[in-house]
């Protein structure tokens, strides 16, 4: 009985030691089985492009990530300010992250970059890219098509001298140089597809001289300069009025002639070669085609904004351009005739950006609005009834073109977009006109800070009306719902015109 008693006891410890043997063998090979779970961990000591480019390699993958952060609460808080700064342009769009503090231990401060915050800066920094790109491709077209008349021969850039040669063996009429053959040219300027004959000159190679007669009157014209240069000149070669004629004669000899045929072709190669740079100045639209563009509406100055965003990186852009550049891409495809790229108009679709608006029970006038706060007080939407309504899943949405909505829909998206910009953004919305815009605060390039108000794809001013289904109501009567009153004042006495967009 003693015997199985130790028999069994033994092969117990044996198994139990295996077993550890086994385990302990697992964990030191094959740790990557158990890491798998915990996000990688990088140190930030200073917050510069160095480190921040270590923490965009692992976000952009929308992988979750922890920042050991050098320094207490204040020190690491300003450490993670400066590294979200200067990850804004390591993504080239400005976009930056969101971090959840943790804990301190010893002279480390810790925070979480969670998997839907990785996401999420992913799908803002992609999304970003294919609205910049959208805008770029649709205003190219758009002015290429305004200024392509530049490449219509038709029209003419400046003046175009043209001297044609008869050789019909015509005789002058009779009185004049009577009884001698001549040669006769014929000198022309066109401009703008009209043609003006300036001089009709006869060459009579027995008398060896060329004859112009004023019948016109262009000789005054030409002395003041209002051709060519070499025609200044004619006075010294003016003769004694002829037999039969009225008007004055002007007799060139060979080397006038020859210098009027040599500046005549110096200013066509010169018009050609103007001619030629204006058409690569509208093939490739630069600054130069901005006077080709019609006067009317506000045509120039968007070109100007246009180029500015196409030849400079978006991160480096105001914040205002940059907006310029957003706003344009939310379009409204109501009439559903084309298409926007990004988000679509649809009525039984609203409130499918997160966002809904509610009125307190008793108090009619008051608004308030619920988006399932994500993540504590965060304007971006979760959908606690629905798991596919995280930001990340929205905005990847929003960049394949397969979202819809109403207005409602298209302000919480364009704030989701500002958000992760870093940018403080507010829903407004207007009862009496049922209509939601978005208000975003702004600086422009010479330093100017504002609250902007983006209607669909309008930026208005400040004071500019918002007309929506025929009614229409100033844009600082939009109430921007969750701000405090004295935010709410701001944005409302917030001072800024169409101009201020640079």
């Amino acid at each position: 009985m003693k015997t199985d008693l130790e028999k069994v006891l033994k092969e117990y410890i044996i198994k139990t030691v295996m077993t550890a043997f086994l385990m302990l063998s697992f964990c030191l090979f094959k740790p990557n089985m158990f890491n798998k779970v915990y996000a990688s961990t990088i140190t930030v000591k200073k917050g510069d492009k160095e480190e921040a480019t270590k923490v965009h390699k692992v976000i952009y993958k929308a992988k979750a990530v922890n920042l050991k952060v050098l320094g207490k609460a204040k020190a690491a808080s300003a450490k993670v300010k400066k590294i979200k700064n200067a990850i804004k342009k390591v993504n080239n769009y400005g976009v930056v992250f969101d971090a959840k503090k943790k804990k301190t231990i010893g002279g480390y401060t810790y925070y979480k970059v969670k998997k839907e915050y990785a996401s999420r800066y992913r799908e803002a920094v992609l999304t970003l890219k294919a609205m910049r790109k959208d805008y770029i491709e649709r205003n190219e077209e758009e002015f290429s098509d305004m200024i392509s008349f530049a490449q219509d021969d038709n029209i003419y850039i400046g003046y175009e001298y043209r001297l044609t040669k008869s050789d019909s063996g015509a005789t002058n009429e009779p009185g004049i140089n009577d009884g001698y053959t001549s040669v006769s040219y014929t000198l022309i300027r066109r401009t703008d597809g009209d043609e003006e004959i300036i001089a009709e000159i006869f060459y009579y190679p027995e008398l060896g001289y060329y004859d112009f007669g004023d019948y016109f009157g262009y000789a005054a014209k030409m002395i003041n300069g209002d051709y060519l240069d070499c025609l200044k000149d004619i006075e010294a070669y003016k003769v004694e009025n002829i037999e039969g004629d009225t008007v004055a004669h002007y007799h060139f000899d060979q080397n006038f002639f020859d210098k009027l045929n040599k500046e005549i072709d110096a200013h066509t190669k010169k018009q050609e070669a103007e001619k030629k740079r204006i058409i690569e100045n509208h093939e490739n639209l630069t600054e130069e085609a901005v006077k080709y563009l019609p006067s009317g509406g506000d045509y120039k100055t968007r070109y100007k904004r246009f180029l500015k965003i196409r030849d400079t990186k978006f991160c480096e852009l105001s914040t205002a351009m940059q907006v310029v550049c957003i706003s344009d891409c939310f379009w409204c495809d109501y009439n559903d005739e084309e298409r926007n790229a990004f988000i679509h108009y649809k009525y039984s679709k609203s409130g499918s950006s997160g966002a809904t608006l509610y009125h307190w029970p008793n108090k009619p006038n008051k608004y308030y609005i619920v988006d399932y706060t994500y993540e504590g007080n965060s304007p971006f939407a979760m959908f606690k009834k629905a798991k596919k309504g995280k930001v990340s899943t929205i905005l990847k949405k929003f960049r394949k073109g397969k979202f819809y909505g109403v207005c409602h829909d298209y302000a919480t998206v364009e704030r989701y977009i500002y958000t992760s910009m870093g940018l403080s953004s507010y829903y407004c919305y207007s009862k009496y006109a049922n209509h939601a815009i978005s208000a975003v605060k702004v600086k422009n390039s010479k330093g100017k800070s504002f609250w902007a108000y983006q209607n669909y794809d309008e930026l208005l001013d400040a004071n500019d009306i918002v007309g929506i289904s025929g009614i229409s109501i100033a844009a600082k009567n939009y109430d921007p719902l969750n701000a405090n009153k004295g935010t709410a004042n701001k944005i409302k006495k917030s001072k800024f015109k169409a101009s201020d967009f640079n």
